[in-house]
């Protein structure tokens, strides 16, 4: 499912990308978990505007996640910490594209749910002194998507 939605997220952006005016999008954006698990992001792309803390034209990392619906108002997704520690450096512009995946169908939606930096460093748990996470499920208010 993981492949199937970063699949998805690069066509999204390129989409995004040739309604900005870009021209040969294909090498404006680069699936670079492909090539490299450890990158703590999955695509690089243009921040035209999505993370409002950097310049437009700054690159944009972007995380990618295959979600679920937990009941009508709420979605969930896993984050590791080193995605985590890559989110809140703020050394680049960055986004979470979250795709919902609908079991019954075997089919992830048409467009991601886009969730912000801001959003997940709220959700995230605290590390405390008598123990350290590594991995946690996110579950996240659908009425609070940007």
């Amino acid at each position: 499912i993981g492949d199937r939605a970063e699949k998805k997220s690069i066509l999204f952006e390129q989409e995004r990308l040739r309604k900005a005016g870009f021209q040969e999008v294909e090498e404006r954006v680069s699936w670079v978990a492909k090539d490299n698990d450890y990158a703590g992001f999955d695509i690089l792309s243009v921040n035209l505007g999505v993370d409002h803390e950097f310049p437009r034209d700054a690159n944009l990392q972007i995380e990618v996640k295959a979600g679920r619906r937990e009941d009508s108002d709420q979605l969930s997704f896993m984050l590791t910490k080193h995605e985590f520690r890559i989110l809140s450096s703020r050394s680049m512009a960055w986004a979470l594209h979250v795709w919902l995946f609908a079991p019954e169908a075997n089919e992830l939606t048409s467009e991601p749910i886009l969730v912000t930096r801001g959003q997940i460093e709220d959700l995230v748990p605290q590390t405390r002194l008598e123990f350290e996470w590594e991995t946690a499920r996110l579950n996240f208010p659908m009425n609070q998507t940007p």
